[in-house]
Parts: structure tokens; sequence; C-alpha cells
């Protein structure tokens, strides 16, 4: 099975902006006798975050373009051989804007020190006594990975050695995990729509090429991806989702974000929900009036100040896994 998989480790340093907030900083603030053994006083940000976001958006789309297609295995992120191109171009990509971007900023290093100062006069003291040499930040910004691949090494100890067959055999349930956290985020940002576009059917056609993809870890996750294509297949290719179809794309999303309802399919047992046979085929289409009192009951009331198009929108940043790429 190892052979079969490259793992990909990314190393991406991103400088913080910060420096730690010192107690003469604070112009004559006084702190009780050993309030260090307990608290500390933060750090002091000497440039604006603004400038900076766009390292961490550059390593989150990396991050994405590996878990689009692989799944975290020892520290990286382990990739079937026959879908590595597919992480590799975005990963090229990625380090070559990085790189860009870490000259752009360096050549207008000092201008943005310079401004953050003026934005914030009654800190001009601290900001200046804080900011840190140019060739600092160069040596805090950059983006680099590798890729190898994991085998077990003969003649460790017993202990050693279980260690290694665990994490091995932890991939199916891991792959299920990240599976069940993108399909929570798509539940999210559509349970309460009457209509997706086809754009949120495309989330789910990716975790499933995710499914099939990674097969080879374990004979359950085939049966897992069959059972998604099998609720992909009675979901209308092109327009907008809605009614009856929208019904049966809810109740798909709801089990794929169910680690655990993903695991008992991969033993054989079929899910409470049955994508196939949801409606029968004279089953009547919902109403989809706003003014209706007959909605049905899947659906939350449609909240008009929230009616755009947000299944499409990139997750923030502590919640993105594999979903939107």
């Amino acid at each position: 099975m190892l052979e079969n998989l490259y793992l990909i480790h990314l190393d991406v340093k991103i400088w913080s902006g910060r420096r730690k907030l010192r107690l003469e900083d604070l112009h004559g603030v006084r702190l009780p006798e050993g309030a260090d053994k307990v608290a500390s006083l933060g750090s002091k940000k000497v440039i604006s975050p603004e400038e900076l976001l766009i390292f961490s958006r550059l390593k989150n789309r990396a991050e994405r373009a590996c878990r689009e297609v692989g799944v975290r295995f020892l520290g990286g992120v382990a990739v079937p051989k026959e879908r590595f191109q597919e992480a590799l171009g975005p990963l090229n990509e990625a380090k070559a804007q990085f790189d860009e971007e870490t000259r752009k900023f360096l050549s207008r290093y000092e201008q943005a020190c310079d401004e953050w100062v003026r934005a914030n006069p009654e800190w001009m003291e601290v900001l200046d006594r804080a900011r840190v040499e140019k060739q600092y930040v160069s040596n805090a910004l950059d983006f680099s990975f590798q890729v190898f691949q994991a085998r077990a090494v003969g003649g460790l100890d017993e202990e050693s050695g279980a260690a290694f067959t665990k994490a091995v055999n932890s991939l199916p349930e891991q792959l299920f995990q990240e599976i069940a956290a993108d399909a929570q985020i798509l539940w999210e940002r559509t349970s309460a729509k009457d209509k997706v576009t086809q754009r949120a059917v495309t989330v789910v056609r990716r975790l499933h090429k995710k499914l099939q993809g990674l097969a080879m870890l374990d004979a359950g996750i085939g049966k897992s991806a069959n059972w998604v294509e099998r609720g992909l297949n009675a979901l209308p290719k092109a327009g907008n989702v809605e009614g009856n179809d929208l019904r049966a794309f809810c109740a798909l999303v709801l089990v794929m974000q169910d680690k655990d309802a993903l695991l008992r399919i991969a033993q054989g047992e079929e899910p409470e929900t049955n994508i196939a046979g949801i409606f029968p085929a004279d089953a009547p289409e919902l109403p989809l009036e706003e003014d209706s009192s007959d909605s049905g009951p899947a659906l939350a009331p449609k909240d008009d100040s929230t009616d755009t198009d947000t299944e499409n929108e990139e997750p923030p940043l502590e919640k993105a896994v594999g979903w939107f790429f």
C-alpha cells in the first residue's frame, strides 16, 4: 500500500509581524509583583497584519491542494501516485507566488513600517524601538516542500514498529474524518438554502474522487465511494439543485458529515438515509414559494439577509480543510 503513496511535507514559514510586549512599552503601568508567574503581557504588532495576509492565504491554498487528493499522515499528506501531479502543480504555483510576494513585501518593508507608525502615532516610540531588520524578516518568510515515501524500517524494537503500524492502520479512519469535516462545512453553508448551484455538488464530487483515489488504503473505502457515487447519480448534472433533488443532496451531505456513518458504510451497512430511494418516482415536488406554509421539514426558513451565493466562498483559515478549491 505505502508504495502507492507519496508523502508531501509542507514547510512554510511566515513572519508573525509581532514582537513581545514589554513592561516599558506600557508607559509607566505597574504590575503586581510575581505577575509574570501567571500571566504574560502578550505581543505588539510592529506592522499592519494586512501586509502579511497574502502569505497565510498562499499557505492555506497549498494545504488545500494537498488535502484535496490526499490524507494527513506522519506530519504531512499522503497522496496517491496517480494523483500526485494534481497536487504538484498548485504547490509549484503557490511557491512561485509566495516568493514573488516576499520580494514585493521586502521591497516596501520600511515604507510599510512607517505607514503603521503614522497610523498609530501614540505608539510611535514603541513601534520604532520594536522594528526589526529587513534581513530578519527575509529569513522568517520561506515556502518549501519535500516529497518522499515512507516504509517500515526493519530491526526496530517492537514498540517502535507497532507505532508505525498503528499510524498506517489509522489512515482509513483519518480519511473518513477529513471527508466528514469537509462535508460539515458544506452542510453549514447550504442546509438552510432553498436551492444550491452545481458548485456545491462539485464539492461532493471532489470528495468522492478523493475517496476513489485512496481506495487502496482499505476495501471499505471503495464501498463508501460507491455509496456516494449512487447519491451523486441521483442529482441533476446541470442547473440549480432544488425541490426533491435538494432534499436528496442534503441527505447525502448529512450522512457524509458523520464519520461514524461513513465507517458503517465501509463495513457494509446501509445508512438510515437511503439516498437512491429517498423519494418514490411519483413523489410531488416540494413547493418553493417563500410564502408557502407547506415548505417541508428538511430546510430552515429562508433568510433574505444571507441570500447570496456563499456555497463557493473560501472558508475561514481555521476551518479550511479541503473544501472549495
